[in-house]
């Protein structure tokens, strides 16, 4: 029992570390492991007044005593357990759904450039200067889909990596610099849906 009672110590101060680093970083799994580890220190605790109920004397009403408290523990230590994976499999599925995407902003990017409208892409991709153009206005982006929406920002060039599969399957890392449309504003269906869209790379 005073073994016990030590392991159920050491779990709870593990499990406050863990809740501490893993609401910081955001991640599913870190405080997947947390709830892992509650259910724990919830068997523990169970077992440790199982075991201390087992000791009570018997009575008029309990005349065999109280050593099948022990099976109950094991019974409700069980069926914790599949309530904590019912609800840890329920916020895996609504975090697939409902992903939190970060705005991109190129000032939090070292390889990260605005794209000027005086600028030879900006010039070349709309055949000409914008009205008003000037060495510190921004080159406007605009994008509309099939189903009509639309996504409206500016250009900026930054370096992305990404990782390159060869004919044998072999994956190596690789770089590039690219320009793309930072999207600031979006229209039409992108602006209606909360969940994740399919088959859009979206920086904005």
């Amino acid at each position: 029992m005073h073994k016990l009672l030590i392991v159920a110590v050491l779990c709870v101060i593990f499990m406050g570390v863990e809740v501490v680093g893993g609401i910081k970083v955001n991640s599913f799994a870190i405080l997947t492991d947390v709830v892992h580890l509650l259910s724990d220190v919830a068997a523990f605790a169970i077992s440790l007044f199982s075991l201390w109920a087992s000791g009570w004397e018997a009575t008029t009403r309990q005349s065999y005593g109280f050593f099948r408290i022990e099976i109950l523990g094991a019974l409700v230590s069980i069926q914790m357990i599949w309530l904590l994976a019912g609800i840890l499999v329920d916020e895996a599925i609504v975090r697939l759904i409902h992903v939190h995407l970060k705005l991109y902003n190129p000032s939090s990017s070292a390889t990260g450039q605005l794209i000027y409208c005086d600028r030879p892409f900006c010039l070349a991709n709309k055949n000409g200067p914008d009205p008003g153009c000037t060495s510190v206005v921004r080159c406007g982006s605009y994008l509309q889909y099939g189903d009509g929406s639309s996504t409206i920002g500016y250009f900026v060039r930054d370096s992305i990596q990404y990782d390159r599969v060869s004919g044998n399957l072999a994956t190596t890392t690789g770089n590039s610099s690219i320009i793309y449309g930072c999207g600031l504003r979006q229209m039409g269906n992108l602006d209606e849906l909360r969940t994740t869209l399919d088959g859009i790379l979206g920086f904005g």
